[in-house]
């Protein structure tokens, strides 16, 4: 590209040829002499790389002077710029926790409270009318009470204003609005050069105020002082008529020189002054605290539109619907006409819009009046590709035209991106477009177009697909180096603000627009998530893809169908209100009736009811989706917290149904009766009958929260109840017997009469329109973590905990007997008589060794809490590694011996004679046998995974190091009912009797889950149950 005359371009030149020059000369090539001005003249002794490139290009000098008021305590504050402008705390304002680590606070105590930093000698925190400069700081305000405050200044006091030489960055309450004013000044009392930016004013609330001088506009694209409030440009001054404010008055933190306008009842945090003016990307990236956008902890984007909602009116102010979570703030916010919440989302949830007049809109916005720079980013899922179809504008084509992002029209390419910047608000013809963008319908597309006012006219839009540039051109005349102001038209996705717009069918996600040029590489992070690296996904599609989308994150991975979402979902998250928004997109929002109290939930907020004569509820008016007939299979859960166990009935969710059976319904409840607490599931057609399933026990005293569901499967013809994932047969009804149970009453969550009010918290509501698989169950209630965890890690002691749930009851003891090991010992005694030290490099950390002859761990039965009844699924999986070949090696049983159908339970063993491992389940009558193809007759760890479908030979397998086995069957999985073992210990390296088929080798990481794994989640197993690891092969780190 040519070098462009009157603007400022770095040149780079790499070179691997030597050079062996006698004169090194700057501006001047033999008698070719540079007309112009130079800068920042580098020389390397090496090839910088493109990368290298990229980052000198973006590298900027450090402040002149930087508070960031980490130390806490004391009576000074540091300059960590290297200056050494060092300040005293005058007037004991206080130590406070700051934005980042600590900050000063100041009070409204009638004395003066600030930080006082002396002029340096060096002038550099004095600015001429010759210099740039730019101040920032972090202010959290607890009293707008109007009174001016000078954050930072330097002799100059906002009520004297243009009577001194000087400058300010000042906080005022002004109209009913929170203004950051900018001002510098001359001190000839004949003007000063000032400008703000208005924001509502929130409580407690942290902002970033920037002012920058920049005389040239070469940072900012507009020459004058300018004011950002969260990296977002609210306003200019253009004037530039002052005449120098250096003076030799000390910088003042937290009041004017003239001590009037101290800072009052507020904080001020990380406050830094450069010699020269911060462009937009660099504002940003002080406010992310050093983190360039994107990729940031801060919304680094002035607009961020997730799309994550689910439901309308849910922003601050509760009647937008689009909420912006970028630094512009509320103002962004937007409102969406016609088009759906989608659960398939890239990231999340979407919009999708589907009819002519869909679309999201920001109303008549002002942040990219003006703009030299600016990133539009956003992941689009097309249903069509039609002529002149819009994705986001702020235009209406005629005669307020700011900028387009569409398909082009007249004929050209409909899988093509034209990008519309126009030389005056008239303008409609001037426009970018590619050649080789190939978007494509029914698939999510990463769509970054950037604009650059600063570079040559036919350079300034670029266009990416998925993170690569794509090739275009520039038709009807150069791109002008900035938008145009003054725009009255709406902010539009989907859309433009024209009658004859052509919105774009399809979904929307992750839209961004940034007020600066990203970086090639910069939209590859923006492309992954915003993230240098992404570890693992929500879940995955049908065919196994990654999934980090809202539907697919409602099913465990390896689904291995397509998911369905719950036809409402109340997550209780408003912490506020009187509204219970439905986020399955369903919008069957709830009323909250008599005040249920907000509080602290499972996830985010819930609700909190108690049994006062007064019932507390949520109220969802009936709908044909919330109805069940006696052919409609249905799942209701909830996440709950007791608070206190008592002798009365407890309803959590509830339709129509009556204690005494009398009317149409169904319902999940809780009943509090002796030491006990029952969990219920019924659903009765009102004649005086019911079907139920209720399940009974003490756990859900212990004052924690617990997941709930009950599932009614009318394939199988049967209720569950499930209590933390996990369905007990006792929970079942097998029987049903119900004729329709459907009503017109509302759907309730806490009851509406005394006494069956719920006494508790409640949280994260669902209901769907199906059956859930038990899988699905135990990944909504534990993202599909296992019972039992046995992690070998203790490395001394005799007890192996459950790392899932340690308390007393589900640790099996270690008994070491007279072989070899007569001791557990300690990991690194030296000891051979020791299983701990016999396994201290173990597959994952540390194991247990076995001697093979009498050592084994048990849990008693009464204990064990895991009994496969008839209908239920689980999988076994663990690492072993064999020591000896000559005897059967029991590694995982619940029964009373080997191999005996006689016997109610499971053994898994490797069996001698085949060197192959075995799995049999028993009903003492039938077994079920598999055994694997793969032998194992030497050292060396092998990961196992048995999976357990009660209803499927298919999903009924053994797993060995990840991959399926060819194993060899025996018997018929249909004829095996109840496996309880009754009295039989559950075992690990061992089977009941102690002496039978003792492992010889070391076992580690032994799990057992309420549930058939996937292929997904086994390879995720075999992982140490991560999509990334970070450790050994084998052994502690």
């Amino acid at each position: 590209n040519a070098v462009t005359a009157d603007t400022w371009q770095l040149v780079t030149v790499t070179s691997d040829t030597a050079i062996n020059a006698d004169v090194f000369y700057v501006g001047r090539v033999s008698s070719s002499y540079h007309d112009g001005t130079l800068d920042e003249v580098r020389l390397y002794n090496r090839t910088l790389t493109p990368s290298e490139v990229v980052a000198l290009y973006n590298w900027a000098p450090g402040p002149v002077g930087y508070w960031k008021f980490d130390e806490g305590t004391g009576s000074s504050a540091y300059d960590s710029s290297g200056n050494g402008n060092n300040g005293t705390l005058t007037g004991s304002p206080k130590w406070s926790a700051g934005k980042y680590g600590s900050a000063i606070a100041t009070s409204d105590n009638g004395s003066n409270e600030y930080i006082s930093v002396p002029d340096p000698s060096s002038g550099i925190l004095d600015f001429p009318n010759t210099s740039d400069y730019t101040i920032s700081a972090w202010i959290k305000g607890t009293n707008n009470d109007g009174a001016g405050v000078d954050v930072v200044s330097k002799n100059m006091n906002w009520d004297t204003g243009d009577d001194y030489a000087g400058y300010t960055l000042h906080t005022a309450l002004s109209g009913g609005l929170f203004a950051i004013d900018c001002k510098y000044a001359d001190g000839n009392g004949s003007g000063e050069e000032q400008v703000n930016g208005l924001i509502d004013p929130l409580e407690n609330k942290w902002y970033y105020a920037t002012c920058v001088m920049d005389r040239d506009g070469s940072e900012t694209g507009t020459a004058g002082l300018h004011v950002y409030l969260n990296s977002t440009l609210y306003n200019s001054d253009t004037s530039l008529t002052e005449g120098s404010a250096a003076n030799s008055a000390n910088l003042m933190i937290g009041e004017g020189p003239l001590g009037t306008n101290d800072l009052h009842n507020a904080s001020v945090d990380d406050v830094k002054i450069y010699n020269y003016a911060r462009s937009p990307a660099q504002i940003v990236q002080d406010m992310n605290a050093g983190h360039p956008a994107p990729g940031s902890p801060i919304g680094s984007p002035a607009l961020w539109w997730k799309f994550d909602e689910g439901a309308d009116n849910t922003c601050a102010d509760a009647a937008n619907d689009a909420c912006n979570s970028g630094s512009g703030g509320t103002t962004l916010d937007a409102t969406r006409t016609g088009g759906d919440w989608d659960n398939n989302g890239k990231f999340g949830k979407a919009i999708n819009m589907w009819g002519a007049d869909d679309k999201v809109s920001a109303g008549d916005t002002a942040f990219t009046d003006s703009l030299t720079q600016m990133t539009i980013s956003m992941w689009v899922y097309p249903d069509a590709l039609t002529d002149s179809h819009d994705y986001i504008s702020k235009w209406n084509t005629t005669s307020q035209n700011s900028f387009r992002v569409g398909v082009p029209a007249g004929g050209d390419p409909t899988d093509e991106i034209r990008v519309n910047i126009p030389s005056s608000l008239t303008n409609n013809n001037l426009y970018f477009q590619t050649t080789n963008f190939d978007l494509a319908t029914s698939v999510w597309t990463h769509l970054t177009v950037v604009y650059d006012g600063t570079l040559a006219g036919t350079e300034r839009v670029k266009v990416y697909k998925n993170a690569q540039i794509k090739n275009g051109s520039v038709a009807n005349g150069p791109i002008p180096a900035s938008l145009t102001s003054g725009s009255t038209s709406n902010l539009t996705l989907g859309d433009s603000d024209t009658s004859e717009a052509q919105p774009t069918f399809g979904s929307y996600d992750e839209v961004k627009i940034y007020t600066s040029a990203l970086t090639a590489d910069q939209i590859k992070v923006e492309y992954n998530q915003g993230s240098a690296a992404v570890m693992g996904a929500s879940s995955t599609t049908s065919t196994g893809t990654a999934s980090w989308s809202a539907l697919d994150a409602y099913c465990p991975p390896g689904q291995g169908t397509a998911c369905v979402g719950p036809v409402g979902e109340w997550k209780l998250d408003e912490n506020g209100g009187n509204t219970a928004f439905d986020t399955s997109g369903n919008e069957y929002n709830g009323t909250l009736t008599n005040s249920p109290k907000w509080v602290p939930g499972k996830m985010g907020s819930g609700l909190a009811m108690k049994k006062n004569s007064v019932a507390e509820y949520v109220s969802v008016t009936s709908n044909d989706d919330l109805d069940f007939t006696d052919t409609e299979s249905y799942t209701l859960s909830a996440w709950v917290q007791l608070d206190k166990i008592e002798d009365a009935e407890g309803y959590i969710i509830n339709k129509n149904f009556s204690p005494a059976l009398d009317t149409p319904g169904y319902v999940m409840r809780v009943g509090y009766g002796g030491e006990a607490v029952s969990v219920s599931c019924e659903y009765s057609d009102g004649g005086s009958s019911e079907d139920v399933a209720e399940w009974l026990g003490t756990t859900l005293e212990d004052g924690g929260w617990h997941h709930i569901a009950c599932v009614m499967d009318r394939t199988a013809g049967e209720l569950h109840t499930f209590v933390d994932g996990w369905s007990y047969v006792s929970t079942s009804d097998i029987s049903l017997g119900e004729s329709s149970a459907a009503n017109a009453a509302a759907v309730t969550f806490g009851e509406t009469t005394y006494p069956n009010e719920f006494t508790g918290k409640i949280d994260d509501i669902r209901i769907y329109n199906y059956a859930r698989t038990p899988a699905q169950i135990n990944w909504e209630a534990s993202r599909g973590k296992p019972l039992y965890w046995f992690k070998f890690d203790e490395c001394t002691g005799n007890v192996l905990h459950n790392s899932i749930n340690s308390k007393i009851g589900n640790n099996p003891e270690i008994a070491p007997g007279a072989g070899t090991h007569t001791t557990t010992g300690s990991c690194n005694s030296g000891s051979a008589s020791e299983m701990w030290d016999d396994g201290q490099t173990g597959k994952r950390n540390y194991s247990l060794d076995f001697d093979g002859v009498d050592d084994y761990a048990y849990l008693n039965s009464t204990d064990f809490g895991f009994d496969a009844y008839s209908g239920h699924n689980f999988s076994i999986s663990g690492w072993f590694n064999r020591e000896t070949y000559d005897t059967d090696d029991a590694i995982v049983t619940q029964r009373a011996s080997l191999a005996t159908n006689s016997d109610g339970g499971f053994v898994v063993y490797v069996d001698d004679a085949t060197d192959k491992l075995v799995f049999e389940a028993s009903d003492t009558t039938d077994a079920y046998q598999m055994e694997s193809a793969s032998t194992f007759t030497g050292t060396g760890w092998n990961h196992f995974v048995i999976t357990w479908d009660d209803n499927s030979v298919a999903n009924t397998n053994i797993y060995i190091n990840g991959k399926k086995e060819n194993v060899t069957r025996t018997g018929t999985l249909a004829n095996i009912g109840d496996l309880s073992a009754g009295a039989v210990n559950f075992e690990i390296g061992g089977v009941y009797d102690a002496t039978t088929a003792p492992f010889a080798g070391e076992l580690d990481d032994i799990k057992i889950f309420t549930y058939a794994l996937s292929p997904q989640q086994i390879a995720t197993e075999l992982n140490d149950a991560g999509a990334l690891r970070f450790g050994p092969l084998e052994g502690a780190p």
